[in-house]
């Protein structure tokens, strides 16, 4: 991430998420409306005066999943420089997203700005007053981001009015909040941009060797998608490393492991840790099976393709000599 720390950040057309789907702490909030196309990544940490190491997951999720990409593209000289939003437009980005993220935390009456048992007058007139607030067409002298993020709003808007003012929509959505569930799939969508904020954090804590946040991290992604293969490859992983010499813990990460695998038999990384957690334990044939597997999955794993050489020249020179090596 510091190589990229020069280049130019913009928010990507080419995925199905947007920025409101995070359920995006304040400094994560301020970050994100800082986001134009125009700053660097350095520029944006300066800004918000926040350490690299907080900073550095939370932009590596939202490359992970698409929602941003770098402007690497240099432009040519003749081209005018791209110029930072004028102070009107930075503020109305910046207030516009912290409305939008507020009103995804809300249920439809309180979106529209209503009590429960209002009446369709009453959710109309309220609707209405909305509309002409954040009616895109509103900000067609601003820069395209500032339409953008009313257009969403708007669309918000819309959705909750319709489902209100239409009698079976208002029945279904009122036992839905009465049973303690929203008929909003954005939760959902939030819950898996959380996770996956989460899983960047324990993957750099990882790095660090830090099992115990590592753990924590992998932990709370789950929590939020508990049916991602991938989260639970780490969190094996991890509960691995805390307690390598730990029978009852080695069990237990490759159970997660081995979920992880029938979730999603594509992973070459949960192949390569079941393999290590085997080789750890002697188990010679499992693991040579297991990077095996790892290698089918990627050839280009070096990880696995480095202990699966290993494994096939030691049995070349004796069954009593690799038995001493992996078993020391």
């Amino acid at each position: 991430m510091d190589g990229k720390s020069g280049a130019m950040i913009a928010f990507s057309n080419k995925t199905g998420y947007t920025v409101d789907d995070f359920q995006a702490n304040p400094q994560e909030r301020r970050i994100l409306t800082l986001i134009d196309g125009v700053k660097k990544l350095n520029d944006i940490i300066a800004e918000v005066k926040l350490p690299k190491e907080e900073v550095y997951p939370f932009i590596y999720a939202l490359f992970a999943t698409n929602i941003i990409v770098l402007e690497a593209k240099k432009k040519k000289e003749d081209e005018k420089a791209a110029e930072e939003p004028a102070a009107e437009d930075a503020a109305l980005i910046e207030n516009l997203t912290s409305k939008h993220l507020q009103l995804k935390s809300l249920n439809y009456f309180e979106v529209v700005g209503v009590n429960q048992d209002a009446d369709n007058g009453s959710i109309k007139k309220a609707y209405f007053k909305l509309a002409k607030e954040y009616h895109p067409d509103k900000y067609h002298k601003n820069i395209p981001q500032v339409k953008t993020i009313a257009s969403d709003i708007f669309t918000l808007i819309n959705t909750a009015y319709n489902t209100l003012s239409d009698k079976k929509d208002r029945k279904a959505y009122e036992d839905s909040l009465k049973s303690g569930h929203k008929q909003d799939i954005t939760q959902d969508v939030a819950n898996i941009m959380s996770a996956e904020i989460q899983f960047q954090k324990g993957k750099v804590a990882l790095s660090r060797k830090d099992y115990k946040s590592a753990k924590e991290a992998f932990d709370c992604a789950l929590k939020l998608n508990s049916e991602e293969g991938e989260y639970k490859a780490y969190l094996g992983w991890t509960i691995f490393n805390i307690s390598p010499t730990n029978a009852a813990e080695a069990n237990k990460a490759k159970e997660l492991l081995e979920e992880a695998i029938s979730l999603n038999p594509n992973q070459d990384k949960a192949y390569y840790f079941i393999g290590v957690i085997y080789r750890v334990e002697g188990k010679i044939d499992e693991a040579e099976a297991a990077f095996g597997s790892a290698v089918k999955k990627n050839p280009h794993l070096a990880e696995a393709l480095s202990e699966l050489r290993l494994i096939q020249m030691r049995k070349k020179e004796g069954k009593g000599l690799f038995k001493k090596i992996f078993k020391e």
